[in-house]
Formats: structure tokens, sequence, C-alpha cells
């Protein structure tokens, strides 16, 4: 059960407002096969303290979602031989619950039933801001994947 908080002061030199989220630690699997990217994301949310695995591709990220329990997936969308959207299904076949966020360059140019058929809960446009990776690491903390700061096709616009 989540019941310590802090108030965010890691990498606050990015951040335009103080975020309250659940210090106890969330494992969280980070997938992009840009490993700059990659390590952005894991280090953003290792500083919200989740506790991270990194994976560089769909397959790699199979194979830790198969070997360990999360309590979130973050995966870019354009990656070779797997892309996000495909990743996102098959993870929804094994676990119906986890909550999935993929980040795309593609913006607006998502189609609501590729968000719909892949059934993730969030959509970060590229370029993501900390402070958007650390509200929805705060939704998951929360157990709230539909909150006022849920991603939808239109605030993307």
């Amino acid at each position: 059960m989540l019941n310590r908080t802090r108030t965010v002061t890691a990498l606050d030199a990015f951040s335009t407002s103080p975020t309250t989220i659940a210090a106890d630690s969330l494992k969280v699997l980070v997938v992009d096969d840009d490993e700059c990217i990659r390590e952005l994301l894991g280090e953003i949310l290792e500083s919200e303290g989740c506790e991270v695995a990194l994976a560089g591709s769909g397959n790699e990220a199979l194979e830790l979602f198969a070997a360990d329990q999360f309590d979130a997936v973050f995966t870019d969308v354009e990656m070779p031989e797997m892309s996000g959207w495909e990743l996102a299904r098959v993870i929804r076949e094994q676990d119906s619950l986890v909550p999935l966020a993929v980040i795309t360059g593609w913006g607006e140019a998502v189609s609501v039933t590729e968000q719909e058929s892949a059934q993730v809960d969030w959509i970060v446009s590229k370029p993501f801001t900390m402070e958007r990776i650390v509200e929805i690491a705060a939704d998951i903390s929360r157990g709230d994947k539909h909150s006022a700061a849920h991603a939808t096709l239109s605030e993307m616009a």
C-alpha cells in the first residue's frame, strides 16, 4: 500500500510547479530504442522514487515483462521490429490492468482507432516535459488512469 508522499525537488529546474506523488517505489518498464530518451525517462522516473527497468526493444521489453511484475509501462511508438502499438497490444493481452503510456513524435497524427486498439492510457507527445512524466507517475501511484491530467488526442491539438 502506498502511504508516504513527498514534494518533488529533484530536477526542479525543469518543473514549473511542485507535484506530490507517493515516494514508495513503483516498478516501471521504460522501452525506447533511442538510448538517450530511454535513459532520460528512466532518470526522471527514478528521481520520483520509481524503480525502473530499461529495454531497448519491444522483444526485450516482453522478456522483462514476462519475468517480473511492473506497475506501469512507458514505451516509444516508433521502434524497429516491434512498434510501441504492437508492444502495447501484446502487454494488454497478458495484463489488462497495467497502466500504459506511449510516447510519440507523431502528435496529432495518432488516430483514435490506434489508441483504442492498443488500449493505452496516455499518449505523450515529443518533445515531452519532465512535468508531464511526473504527472503520469503521480496518476499511477494514485491508481488513477483517468485523472484530469490524462492525455487525450484533443489535448495534443
